[in-house]
C-alpha cells in the first residue's frame, strides 16, 4: 500500500467525522436555519468518504494491497449501507434530485379554557401558528431535521437501509448512518495501514 494513500485518505477520512459530529449536533436542535448545515454536513460525508476510498484503491495499484481493496470494493458494492451511500452521493453530485427532504419542527401547545374546551396552538419550523379546538391537554414537540429519501436511478431504486455488515441498523437517523459510514472508513483505513499481504479481509 502507498503510503500517501493512506495518509491522504486517512484526511479524508477526519473530514467526514467532523462533518459527522456537526450532523448529530445540529440534529439535536429545532432551528429551521439549520436545515442548509445538514444537507451540507451530509454532502461533505458523502464525498469525503467517497475521496478516502477511491485514495485506498490507487494506493493499492500495483501492490499486494490490490487484493486485499478488491475484497473491499466487494463489500462497498454488497452491503446495503455502503450501496446506499454510494449511490447518495452519485445522485448528489450528477442528479437533480435531491435525496434528503425537510422536515421543519413544531411546538404544540394545548391550553385550557373554561369547561371541556380547549384551544391547540401549533407553531411550525415558519413560525406559523394555527389554533384549532381540541377536548384535551395535548403538547408536541419534533426537531427540525433532514430525512433520507430512497435513491432512484437509472439502474433502479435503493431504499434507506435497514442493515450493514449484515447486521441491523439500530439508528437509522441521518447522523446514525452517517456515523455508520465513519466507523467503516476508519476500520479500512486502519486495517490499510498496518496492512500485511495474509490480511485479506475486513473481520
Amino acid at each position: 500500500m502507498d503510503p500517501r494513500a493512506i495518509e491522504q485518505a486517512h484526511e479524508q477520512l477526519e473530514r467526514a467525522r467532523h462533518a459527522s459530529k456537526l450532523l448529530r449536533s445540529l440534529s439535536e436542535k429545532a432551528w429551521k436555519n439549520d436545515l442548509n448545515a445538514q444537507r451540507n454536513a451530509w454532502a461533505d460525508i458523502l464525498e469525503h468518504g467517497r475521496r478516502a476510498l477511491v485514495l485506498l484503491e490507487m494506493g493499492a495499484r500495483g501492490s499486494a494491497g490490490n487484493g486485499w481493496f478488491g475484497g473491499v470494493k466487494h463489500v462497498v458494492k454488497n452491503d446495503d449501507l455502503l450501496r446506499y451511500l454510494g449511490q447518495a452521493r452519485d445522485a448528489q453530485s450528477h442528479g437533480l434530485r435531491r435525496v434528503v427532504d425537510a422536515e421543519p419542527g413544531h411546538i404544540e401547545i394545548t391550553a385550557h379554557s373554561i369547561g371541556d374546551f380547549a384551544m391547540q396552538f401549533h407553531v411550525d419550523g415558519d413560525g406559523q401558528i394555527s389554533v384549532t379546538p381540541t377536548a384535551g391537554v395535548v403538547t408536541g414537540y419534533s426537531r427540525t431535521r433532514i430525512e433520507l429519501k430512497p435513491v432512484r436511478t437509472r439502474s433502479g431504486e435503493y431504499p434507506v437501509p435497514e442493515t450493514h455488515l449484515g447486521n441491523p441498523i439500530s439508528d437509522r437517523s441521518v447522523a446514525g448512518l452517517a456515523e455508520a459510514y465513519v466507523d467503516f472508513l476508519d476500520e479500512v483505513i486502519a486495517k490499510a495501514t498496518t496492512f500485511k499481504p495474509s490480511n485479506s479481509d475486513l473481520t
